[in-house]
């Protein structure tokens, strides 16, 4: 059984649900998955980042038991390309900037610095895009995306 949600073109976990109705329909107990913490901020932050990041904070000092932390970094990131597809892209650097702040997967934190370059670049800020792709390329010399647009912005 392979069960899939998209939102605004955004993949959704829906792991949780589905192995809850998996285990009712088993007659085994059922662990009722956590709320997305993606789905709980974005439009907060879309109408204010400030207040969103607030939110952000909030549920994870005073709610990790109801929201899924699991993937805190890639929700934050989601977050982030949410406001940068509708060209919000200061309010899109400073979520990316909490993501990339967090202890986590060099991977995404490099691809955090990445978006973060990507939003300077489309500001016509070169010099600040060039450091958080160098920055990116750092965590993770990997990230092939980071290392052509940086020799990009070099030529």
């Amino acid at each position: 059984m392979r069960i899939l949600s998209h939102t605004n073109n955004q993949p959704m976990k829906v792991y949780g649900i589905k192995f809850a109705i998996l285990a009712a329909l088993k007659g085994e107990p059922v662990i009722v998955p956590k709320k997305s913490l993606y789905l709980e901020i974005r439009t907060k932050v879309l109408a204010d980042p400030d207040q969103g990041l607030a939110l952000y904070r909030d549920l994870k000092a005073n709610h990790p038991d109801k929201y899924d932390f699991s993937s805190e970094i890639p929700d934050l990131i989601s977050t982030g390309k949410y406001l940068q597809r509708r060209n919000k892209l200061d309010d899109a650097v400073k979520v990316f900037t909490v993501a990339v702040g967090l202890n986590g997967k060099a991977a995404d934190i490099s691809y955090g610095y990445e978006l973060i370059g990507e939003c300077y670049f489309k500001k016509g800020d070169r010099v600040r895009a060039a450091e958080n792709y160098t920055k990116a390329l750092e965590i993770d010399p990997k990230n092939k995306n980071a290392a052509g647009i940086l020799a990009t912005l070099k030529q």
